[in-house]
């Protein structure tokens, strides 16, 4: 080559320099400015500015300032600085190559409107028909991309009041990003959330030929104060507070959809209020080892834990729970995004299967208000501790099996405020090996135990039991109730299956008041001991029972038996010892007209019951025995006494209450004596005492059968009536000359018949 040739190439070459300096530095910038905008504009539907386009020709690079998207007053997004470093020599070869993308001071401003829709809609909108319409995706290679210091600010004019948060702070950064097939990128982020909250995501990335992702993410100290301005209108619940851990791995792809795995999420100092009222304060929940597949329908806990706190709820007088009322009724809103379906990697197939292996629930209280009743009655339980398994299938029927159920209830207290006092308190009830399905309908358990507590269970002198009448529900909210009892009525519950291997009772006590008579009957009772097995719906079978009583006033009562399972029909071994009767000397006095003084009362016996289709049930008495010490019978007005006895034995006594008839083997009477005065009219003085009472039940009942409840006779027999060592002072006024004689010592036997009823003693 000539040097003149070499000088005119350089010449050229120092041209084509200056001629491509002054298109990089002059023309590029113009173009950029004049074109960039209205290109990105058809592409967004919104107005767009470009401040300063510098263009380094030589270095490849383009630096954009002041960028606006939207409106000039209130821009959806601005960018201080963009940065745009491309790789010439990979252009070359048909794929846009940018070795590095910065957007510097990025700001995006998103708004809900009022009638709930996000201003971006459109711009989504418009994307999903341009991936429609455009098959082919243009290939990008960006090795870089760095967004320092951006944020975001959402403000929701949808509600009353109009909500805004700023979330500040925000730094991405992404290396490898590709549309090209089969190119995985890697992306970090990490935002300030408002009140000391941090948001973390990495991961990995493909575009094409479909989008998938994996990484982790997390939450830290997320406030759900700034976020509950947001979802209000969504729930009915007043207020919301509680703060947030949460973290995840993440996968997503077209044909397996989105997976979740090793998810941990734990929220701490919840508090939850419905028209100011509480209805949840925790101060932990906790769940780990979670893990979702969403083309599965499938999500797993390894374990719930929920600890500390209280949780409320109110039924109201029509028979609707609060909690039922948490989600709000959700507007008629039109759809803001209309798209064309698309093939899902799930399938429709409506059912979701949801499982926590470990559920546990420590220190924490339930206070229940039904407000149905004329005075609201609350159930208040201290302490609830729970350990179960639990699983859900949604569906077309929903199941739902709760197993390895392990349940204590600590201070539990019945309240009424009709009463200054608890209608009932119990110490602890507990479960053991429990085991709930629902669409079986069958609920089953190794054991149950209640321990220690207090009821009183008190007649009122109008009949009425006050217990009984306190937590009776109006017929009003009866009738009220009807429709939402048969709407949330899951099952029929005389389809139910139950078994409970054993429930054990103790240190239970009741008193016993009944004001009809006077002064009122009262006894103390405890529940010292109480054992039942077998405890089921099979209709052949036996429930057995072994309980023992104490009596405050003194006693002891013991039973041995077995019931059918829906205590139609049972037998036990009945022990009385020791029993104090002073309590019932009223009872005795107002059905016999006669005043008992004695000494404890000691009986047992064989009893039989079985329910009739109508009427009482039939109660039948075998092996009966009874013994009474220093007995003394007189009549109320009267100082003298009828019969003064050292012993009451009866040894072999039966009663059937279908036969009205009472068989007594043996009655011995002994170290005492009688008075038997027969006035003028040929009448007895035993006689007209035990003829009536003067005592008026004021209760209802079901009758049936007149013959059996209130018509025949009793008919008593003694096959052996013995006297031993018993004086007898009898006086005749019938006669003429009335006659008195005193025996100072009778022994005997003799046989006796009576029959009590409505006519005189015969």
């Amino acid at each position: 080559m000539t040097p003149k040739t070499l000088k005119i190439l350089a010449v050229s070459i120092f041209l084509l320099s200056i001629i491509y300096a002054l298109f990089g530095y002059l023309v590029a910038p113009w173009a950029v400015m004049r074109y960039g905008p209205s290109a990105i504009q058809t592409l967004l539907g919104r107005d767009v500015m470009f401040g300063v386009v510098n263009v380094n020709p030589f270095l490849f690079t383009v630096d954009i300032k002041d960028v606006r998207v939207g409106d000039e007053k209130a821009p959806l997004v601005t960018v201080n600085r963009l940065h745009i470093d491309m790789n010439a020599i990979g252009s070359l070869r048909g794929i846009w190559t940018v070795d590095e993308l910065m957007a510097e001071g990025l700001a995006l401003n998103l708004l809900r409107r009022k009638d709930g829709t996000l201003d971006i809609n459109d711009i989504l909108g418009r994307f999903a028909s341009e991936k429609k319409t455009n098959s082919s995706a243009v290939r990008v290679n960006i090795h870089r991309v760095s967004i320092p210091q951006a944020s975001v600010r959402f403000t929701d004019v949808s509600d009353q009041e109009t909500a805004t948060a700023n979330i500040v702070g925000i730094n991405f950064a992404g290396t490898n990003l590709s549309t090209v097939s089969d190119r995985a990128g890697a992306y970090e982020l990490q935002a300030e959330l408002p009140q000391n909250g941090l948001l973390k995501a990495s991961g990995k990335l493909v575009f094409h030929p479909s989008l998938e992702i994996n990484g982790s993410i997390s939450l830290s100290a997320l406030n759900a104060s700034w976020v509950w301005p947001f979802v209000r209108n969504l729930v009915t619940l007043s207020n919301v507070k509680g703060t947030v851990d949460f973290s995840t791995t993440y996968a997503y792809d077209a044909v397996k959809s989105l997976r979740l795995e090793n998810l941990k999420l734990t929220a701490t100092d919840i508090q939850a209020a419905m028209e100011s009222q509480p209805l949840l304060t925790m101060k932990r929940i906790s769940l780990g080892g979670g893990q979702l597949r969403l083309a599965d329908q499938r999500f797993v806990l390894l374990k719930l834990d929920v600890e500390e706190g209280q949780v409320a709820a109110e039924m109201d007088s029509r028979g609707r729970l609060d909690w039922s009322r948490i989600l709000a009724r959700p507007k008629d809103l039109t759809p803001t995004l209309k798209t064309e379906p698309e093939l899902s990697a799930t399938p429709d197939r409506g059912e979701w299967k949801i499982a926590i292996e470990k559920f546990h629930v420590e220190r924490v209280a339930i206070h229940l208000l039904d407000q149905r009743q004329r005075y609201p009655v609350s159930l208040e339980v201290g302490n609830v501790a729970a350990d179960l398994g639990w699983s859900l299938t949604s569906g077309t029927d929903l199941q739902v099996v709760a197993d390895n159920i392990g349940l204590t209830l600590s201070g539990l207290h019945l309240r009424s405020e009709g009463t200054r006092e608890a209608l009932a308190t119990v110490e602890t009830v507990s479960l053991q090996q429990g085991r709930l399905n629902l669409q079986e309908q069958q609920f089953t358990a190794d054991s149950l135990k209640v321990e220690g507590g207090r009821t009183a269970v008190v007649r009122r002198a109008d009949g009425g039991i006050q217990i009984v009448d306190l937590l009776r529900i109006g017929a009003a909210s009866v009738s009220e109730t009807k429709e939402s009892t048969r709407l949330t009525s899951v099952t029929n519950a005389n389809d139910w299956h139950y078994h409970v291997g054993i429930m054990q009772l103790g240190g239970f006590s009741v008193d016993l008041v009944d004001r009809t008579f006077t002064p009122a009957v009262a006894y103390d009772m405890t529940l010292q001991s109480a054992i039942v097995k077998n405890i089921t719906d099979k209709t052949d079978a036996q429930i057995q029972f072994d309980m023992n009583v104490a009596v405050l006033q003194g006693g002891m009562l013991q039973a041995t038996g077995s019931v059918a399972h829906d205590v139609s029909r049972g037998q036990a071994e009945v022990k009385v010892d020791n029993l104090t009767l002073g309590p019932l000397r009223p009872v005795i006095q107002n059905y016999t007209g006669l005043a008992l003084h004695s000494g404890p009362l000691s009986s047992a016996g064989h009893v039989q019951f079985a329910q009739q289709r109508q009427g009482p049930p039939a109660l039948q008495v075998d092996k009966l025995t009874v013994s009474l010490s220093n007995v003394k019978l007189s009549r109320p007005t009267d100082t003298r006494h009828l019969l003064l006895l050292k012993q009451f034995e009866l040894a072999g006594g039966a009663v059937d209450s279908m036969k009205r008839r009472v068989e007594l083997q043996r009655i011995k009477l002994s170290g005492g004596d009688a008075s038997v005065v027969i006035a003028r009219d040929g009448s007895v003085n035993w006689q007209q005492p035990v003829q009536q009472g003067t005592h008026t039940d004021t209760g209802k009942h079901d009758v049936g059968n007149d013959d059996v409840a209130t018509g025949l006779p009793w008919r008593v027999n003694v096959h052996t009536l013995a006297f031993e060592t018993l004086g007898l002072h009898v006086v005749d006024r019938s006669r003429a000359k009335p006659v008195e004689v005193d025996i100072a010592r009778v022994d005997a036997q003799l046989k006796l018949g009576l029959e009590v009823g409505k006519a005189p003693l015969q």
